[in-house]
């Protein structure tokens, strides 16, 4: 297909090396979300469920007690 100008021009907008370019960017960022859409359609093992939560509460758990070791008053880290 030829691009044209919005004059009605038939003089194409892009050479011909960078509609060649730009196909071809298209369809590596086309392979790519194919590959993302695999990673995230796949199931997350129970193990790797647990660990993070795990992590987490002992994070924010813990988290006040580094703030107040840092200098911030006590009832700073209650809210």
């Amino acid at each position: 297909t030829e691009l044209s100008l919005p004059n009605g021009d038939k003089e194409p907008v892009l050479s011909l090396a960078a509609q060649t370019m730009i196909e071809e960017r298209l369809y590596d960022m086309e392979a790519c979300v194919g590959v993302c859409e695999r990673i995230f359609g796949s199931p997350i093992p129970p193990t790797y469920t647990r660990h993070t939560s795990r992590v987490l509460c002992l994070f924010l758990g813990l988290l006040p007690l580094g703030l107040v070791g840092m200098g911030l008053p006590p009832s700073a880290t209650v809210l």
